[in-house]
């Protein structure tokens, strides 16, 4: 009797330690190799990229669903036969959950009542955010925050990877290149390819990064020697993924780097330990910029790529803001330390007050522009001859595709507004059923316009209204979820989601980001439920 207990024991461990293996090696796959893959230099990277993460779903997605739905019922059948009604950690009908499966099931229906079937099952050529890939982004999430077992030495091996990735962008766009890939542009850098795509990753793996960075250097961790070469990696990591975003020549990096900053400062002032790991972070941050500048102004002849953001990598720039970081820290760290503790938590408590507030202000005078911009008539344009009226031609034409989206997706039935036209099938439809419309055949004449340049509006004409209204409860519930959970894991979760959110209100889903968003997602989570039970 004991022996066959003994070879039980030894067999589920034995199956226990498959099943990690498969789903580590899927993991490692999905956020380290995809956005390192090049099968052709740039030629077709985006469909290389999406046959690799294609073809390992094919072989691991059935595998992970398969241990989801068994987790689950063994989770509903313990709570029945332990009397308990409570919502627990493998609960998983949560308000985010629900909202997600929901999502699930109507990209479905968007894709059962679609005419494109063959474009809506994997998604346009180049992009491939079709009906496959918006399910495997509800296994990733699921599996990797109710089935996996955490382990910080994951968040490591993917953050290093994105290091390789941000270090060979900085060489790259200062015209090294030590290997020469085929079909390079000024356009194109490291192994994700166009400098928009590279933002996209950015917004995802740059905050986890920073955020790791800053709980590293708290108090409660300075203290800890063992944890000294965690704390200098993340810190060069830090310091290469701001310098790439700074250089690599896309204005979305101004947009990824200033939500990242405004986040960490947000959570930074609840107390006076998080405040001063704040302004070692920026004082990080200046500090690549300041040697990102150095180089150029040093090297001008290395970097023929030009625009607003690379304007401001100059030293006669970067030093006053090297400056000003440094003064600021000291003197923040002069005051804080001489101030009684609940002088200092007020003072904080102000700082994130007036911080929200403006927030908001910037955020309702940029929707009242775009508006005006969009939809108002000329005689209330001329009213604001001074103020970033926001037109047809802003955002390298993004006025003027939200612009006619809309009028399109208002123009559509009823079925339509609710369910779309089909997941990833907007390009489709539109050279189909919209050829004549005037975006398509002035302003995109020369190009294909295979989405909205906006995440959410992209959702709304692919998988309708109710697409929409899944997706961004979801969202909202996470970020709700993570900050109330208050430790460094959902920090970083709500970090990677506010700024892949507010950098996808002018950019889209990629196979290099989006995927990675949920899987970080469901880590968070995971490692948060774990952090809580073991203090």
């Amino acid at each position: 009797m004991i022996k066959e207990n003994s070879q039980e024991k030894r067999g589920e461990t034995a199956g226990k330690g498959i099943i990690h293996g498969i789903s580590a090696i899927y993991l490692f796959m999905v956020a380290c190799m995809v956005p390192l893959y090049m099968y052709d230099g740039y030629y077709g990277l985006s469909s290389g990229k999406f046959i690799l993460y294609r073809n390992i779903g094919f072989l691991f997605l059935p595998i992970l669903l398969f241990l989801i739905i068994g987790k689950g019922i063994r989770g509903i059948k313990q709570e029945e036969r332990l009397g308990k009604s409570g919502i627990g950690r493998n609960k998983f009908l949560l308000l985010p959950e629900i909202c997600l499966l929901l999502y699930g099931l109507c990209n479905i229906l968007s894709f059962l009542l679609s005419p494109y079937k063959r474009e809506g099952m994997f998604g346009a050529g180049g992009w491939y955010m079709g009906l496959f890939s918006q399910l495997s982004f509800l296994i990733l999430y699921f599996y990797y925050a109710y089935v996996w077992e955490a382990e910080k030495e994951v968040v490591a091996v993917i953050l290093t990877v994105c290091g390789f990735i941000c270090v060979l962008a900085v060489l790259n766009r200062f015209g090294i290149w030590p290997v020469a890939f085929r079909g390079r542009t000024e356009n194109t850098l490291s192994t994700i390819g166009n400098t928009n795509w590279l933002c996209g990753y950015l917004s995802v793996m740059m905050p986890a990064g920073m955020v790791l960075f800053w709980g590293s250097l708290r108090s409660g961790c300075r203290k800890q020697a063992g944890k000294q070469r965690g704390k200098i990696a993340a810190g060069l990591f830090t310091a290469a993924a701001f310098l790439c975003a700074a250089i690599q020549g896309s204005d979305s990096g101004l947009l990824v780097t200033g939500t990242v900053l405004s986040f960490l400062f947000l959570i930074s002032c609840r107390d006076t330990e998080d405040m001063d790991a704040f302004w070692d972070v920026f004082l990080t941050a200046a500090g690549a910029w300041l040697i990102g500048a150095l180089f150029r102004d040093c090297f001008p002849q290395r970097i023929l790529y030009d625009s607003r953001s690379l304007s401001l990598i100059h030293m006669t720039i970067m030093v006053p803001v090297f400056l000003a970081a440094l003064v600021c820290r000291g003197l923040w760290r002069l005051w804080s330390s001489k101030a009684e503790p609940e002088k200092c938590l007020r003072l904080l408590a102000r700082m994130k007050k007036g911080f929200l507030i403006l927030g908001v202000i910037l955020l309702l005078a940029a929707v009242l522009f775009t508006a005006a911009g969009l939809w108002g008539s000329d005689e209330l344009k001329s009213h604001f001859p001074y103020l970033p009226v926001f037109d047809e031609q802003w955002g390298n034409g993004r006025g003027g595709i939200w612009k006619e989206c809309m009028d399109i997706w208002l123009s559509e039935s009823t079925v339509r507004k609710l369910f779309g036209v089909g997941p990833d099938c907007l390009r489709v439809f539109l050279y189909t059923e919209q050829g004549n419309n005037p975006l398509l055949s002035t302003a995109y004449r020369e190009a294909v316009l295979t989405n909205c340049h906006n995440e959410w509006m992209t959702i709304l004409l692919n998988t309708g209204l109710a697409g929409l209204f899944t997706y961004v409860g979801f969202l909202a519930g996470m970020a709700r979820r993570l900050l109330k959970k208050g430790n460094l894991s959902s920090w970083i979760g709500a970090a990677v989601l506010v700024t892949y959110t507010i950098h996808n209100m002018v950019s889209f889903q990629q196979i290099t980001s989006t995927p990675l968003l949920f899987l970080i997602l469901g880590l968070a989570w995971n490692g948060s439920c774990a952090d809580k039970s073991s203090e």
